[in-house]
């Protein structure tokens, strides 16, 4: 994907839309793009974050309960490991994985807290908003 189809991605995406066209050119900057196959495991339950999560460009993933039942689908513009961000051990709530091929925008927390410091509110509120979503389903 090239950089205008990222930036029409971030300017539609609810946590990124509203920034001034600066910040999104460094939200693209300090990004990197990763892609991922159909059933591809994009994060692991139980794995350490290591402050990285990542924006859906393209395609569809899927957030799966222990069971592997899904729990929900995401889709571009939505943010996915900032739940892992804010919680306490730095470690995945859940397992995701790409339901079809998949194009991510992979970010370093710590990057984007010297650069855009409003962002991390924003990706705090959004943890909160989805461990809210998520916590009955986080335990099973």
């Amino acid at each position: 994907m090239n950089t205008t189809q990222m930036m029409a991605v971030l300017k539609q995406s609810t946590i990124f839309g509203s920034l001034e066209e600066s910040f999104l050119d460094t939200l693209i900057f300090l990004a990197y793009p990763e892609t991922f196959a159909a059933d591809g495991v994009i994060y692991t339950r139980g794995e350490p974050s290591d402050g990285r999560f990542g924006m859906i460009l393209s395609g569809r993933v899927q957030v799966l309960k222990k069971s592997g039942e899904v729990v929900c689908d995401i889709t571009p513009g939505e943010v996915i490991g900032e739940i892992a961000l804010s919680e306490t051990h730095h470690k995945r709530t859940m397992t995701v994985k790409a339901a079809e091929p998949t194009e991510i925008l992979i970010w370093n927390v710590e990057h984007i807290k010297e650069q855009i410091p409003g962002v991390w509110k924003r990706l705090l509120k959004l943890a909160w908003t989805h461990l809210s979503d998520y916590s009955e389903y986080i335990d099973e």
